[in-house]
C-alpha cells in the first residue's frame, strides 16, 4: 500500500538538542560536538549489537544535510520503502516512536559529554528516549 507521511519525517528535524539536560543526565554542546557525518542511514531498533555499527536489514529511512548550531543536530529526514519500515507500520503505532542519535564521547563529571561523534541514528520507542 501506500507509504504515509509520518511525523518522524521533514526537513530540518531536530535530531539532538544541545544544551539540554537529558533524562540519562546528560548534556550535549556544539562545541563538544566533533563530528557529524553528512548523511546517515536510519535504522529501527533494536539492532543486532553495536549501536554504532548499521545494520541493514533494520535501515526505514534516511537523514541527509546534516548540521548543527548552538540548538542542535539536525536533518532531513525521510522514511523509505524497506522491508524494515513495513515492519515498523506493522509493529507500532508510529505516534510512539521517535529518533535518537546513539555516538562515542566521554562523560564528564557534570554530565557534559566531551569529544561526541555521531555514530547512527535509531528509531525508537519514545518511552525509551533519554529525550521525551
Amino acid at each position: 500500500g501506500m507509504m504515509i507521511t509520518t511525523h518522524l519525517e521533514g526537513k530540518n528535524k531536530l535530531l539532538m538538542p544541545f544544551g539540554v539536560r537529558n533524562k540519562n543526565n546528560r548534556v550535549y554542546t556544539l562545541k563538544q560536538c566533533k563530528s557529524v557525518p553528512k548523511m546517515m542511514l536510519i535504522t529501527l531498533a533494536p539492532q543486532n549489537g553495536d549501536v554504532l555499527k548499521v545494520d541493514f536489514d533494520r535501515v526505514i529511512g534516511v537523514a541527509e544535510n546534516i548540521h548543527m548550531n548552538k540548538t542542535g543536530i539536525y536533518g532531513d529526514v525521510k522514511l523509505m520503502d524497506t522491508p524494515a519500515r513495513k515492519e515498523m507500520q506493522r509493529t507500532f503505532n508510529l505516534e510512539d516512536l521517535t529518533l535518537i542519535c546513539n555516538g562515542t564521547g566521554t562523560i564528564g563529571r557534570t554530565g557534559r559529554i566531551k569529544d561526541y561523534h555521531l555514530g547512527n541514528i535509531n528509531c525508537i520507542l519514545k518511552v525509551d528516549s533519554a529525550w521525551e
